[in-house]
């Protein structure tokens, strides 16, 4: 039977991210402050990302979970520039792709071709 024991990076996991939370952010390939994404429909719009902050480390294996409707496609196309949140940014690799004129508009939209 295996037996999972700690490593010493793992013991001062807490106390070494309170102090490198900034050093993180710049290793980050995709870093994502307040994003927020409302679709306007039927006269009212449905708030699907709501001021969420995300860092992604190069290497990292993450994970998205959540129950349908959610908005992990929402989350995923917004990280990608496929589709422009309605507020926060999106840095991606040192490039804030929030910023670029058009997010990506000469691919086809993943909502209108099926995907």
């Amino acid at each position: 039977m295996a037996r999972y024991t700690r490593t010493p990076e793992q013991t001062d996991a807490p106390a070494r991210d309170a102090a490198g939370a900034a050093a993180r952010r710049s290793c980050a390939i995709i870093h994502a402050t307040g994003l927020t994404r409302t679709f306007e429909g039927d006269g009212r719009g449905q708030t699907v990302l709501d001021g969420l902050d995300v860092d992604i480390r190069r290497g990292d294996f993450t994970v998205i979970m959540g129950p349908s409707g959610a908005g992990k496609s929402t989350l995923l196309y917004a990280l990608a520039g496929l589709e422009r949140p309605t507020a926060g940014r999106v840095v991606f690799d040192g490039e804030d792709i929030t910023a670029m004129r058009k997010a990506r508009s000469h691919w086809p939209s993943p909502r209108r071709s099926g995907a």
